[in-house]
């Protein structure tokens, strides 16, 4: 009986694993029509609250659909409609609403 969860478990590891440590790329997935994600750098930012300040500014531009700040890569990756907010809107909110400084990215999807 232990051998076969043992087998079982392994099974299961294989399955998971690739999953788990496949990183970021692979957890992407092609956005819906009229969506575009950017990755803006963004300076200032030390801890969890900041990230939140980023966050709901930036969450409240009509056209926004998911936005998520990352102060150890001092980031904020924003998925919004093209047709109804820019990039240099989203910049642009981050410099004024927060007391943080963002620059536009290339990093365009």
């Amino acid at each position: 009986m232990n051998r076969r969860l043992v087998i079982i478990g392994c099974a299961v590891a294989l399955l998971v694993a690739p999953a788990l440590f496949a990183g970021d790329d692979a957890a992407k997935t092609k956005l819906p029509e009229g969506q575009a994600e950017v990755t803006i750098p963004v300076t200032g930012m030390s801890c969890g609250a900041c990230c939140n300040k980023i966050e709901g500014a930036v969450a409240a531009l009509d056209g926004v659909v998911k936005v998520k700040a990352d102060h150890a890569k001092g980031t904020a990756t924003v998925v919004y409609m093209k047709d109804k907010v820019t990039v240099d809107k989203i910049v642009e909110t981050i410099n004024t609403k927060t007391s943080f400084k963002a620059t536009k990215s290339d990093k365009t999807t």
